[in-house]
């Protein structure tokens, strides 16, 4: 896991707050342009890069591992996915695309299945709906 994770709350807070605010306060000007719907494809990204740390930290992203997030768990679903952008560009270095970033995802995806396989047998899920 990267450094930011292991900074204070506090801080991890005051970066998630600062970050999010930055991200809309640039994006509602554009959006409410005449052109703002054109620009909306390439301006998304960049409010998903300013809002995921602030979502992971209040529960809506709940991580499995560093590389796949479940933004819905109940008793009887895990609604997972692959992490965001802002994920790998924290979690990896350049020097570590290609093979190796694979590598790293497919054995994170492995020990997600095999966390949800262990809720399943201390019955935190269920099987039945």
């Amino acid at each position: 896991m990267n450094k930011l994770y292991q900074l204070p709350a506090y801080l991890q807070w005051m970066i998630a707050i600062t970050s999010i605010v930055l991200g809309f306060g640039l994006m509602i000007p554009l959006m409410s342009q005449p052109y703002g719907i054109l620009i909306l494809p390439l301006i998304a990204p960049f409010l998903n890069l300013s809002s995921v740390h602030f979502l992971k930290l209040v529960g809506y992203y709940k991580y499995l591992n560093p590389f796949v997030i479940s933004t819905v768990q109940t008793n009887h679903k895990y609604d997972l996915h692959n992490v965001f952008t802002y994920d790998y560009l924290i979690n990896f270095q350049w020097k570590d695309r290609g093979r190796h970033a694979q590598k790293v995802l497919l054995g994170n995806y492995m020990r997600a299945l095999l966390t949800i396989i262990e809720r399943i047998e201390n019955e935190k899920l269920s099987t039945r709906r």
